[in-house]
């Protein structure tokens, strides 16, 4: 099982969501996390796919953490992406950065990309338009078709995996 594709979002101060394109259908997977880049993993409950795509969610993280994560099938690591964030603060009158973005050209790989992602933002918004296709239909294969040209840009690809959306 490989993970081609993951994409963060759905963050609080105590999980995160993500959603993985896998490389083959119906693999069931699970969303793991650990607190900086040593010590165990905490795993959320396995989900299955629909067809390649996964949505994943973990909960019981700690407030205001930054956290590395991988897609996992059953108990092995995976090989393929991983991921990083830090959880939100917890409480009132806390302060944090937000990227926000929007309208890159369908298949862009502007260095604008590497900029947003390493801003030190906590989360991320998209304003709209991430790819161009103009899509007329209610085919989910074209909209997928436009979905992996945004991903198939290092830089893009890398900007979804840097902090969730």
């Amino acid at each position: 099982m490989s993970c081609e594709q993951l994409w963060l979002g759905g963050l609080t101060a105590t999980s995160v969501r993500a959603v993985a394109k896998l490389a083959r259908d119906n693999d069931s997977v699970v969303l793991a996390c650990r607190a900086g880049t040593r010590g165990p993993f905490i795993r959320g409950n396995a989900v299955a796919s629909v067809g390649n795509i996964a949505k994943l969610e973990i909960t019981g993280l700690t407030a205001n953490t930054a956290y590395t994560c991988r897609i996992e099938p059953g108990t092995a690591p995976a090989v393929g992406l991983t991921g990083s964030f830090t959880t939100l603060p917890s409480g009132t009158n806390v302060s944090f950065l937000v990227a926000l973005c929007g309208d890159a050209d369908t298949g862009s790989n502007h260095a604008v990309f590497d900029t947003i992602r390493v801003s030190g933002a906590r989360f991320g918004i998209h304003l709209g338009d991430k790819h161009y296709r103009n899509i007329g239909t209610a085919r989910h294969a074209e909209y997928r078709s436009a979905i992996d040209e945004v991903f198939a840009q290092s830089r893009p690809a890398a900007l979804y995996r840097a902090f969730p959306w």
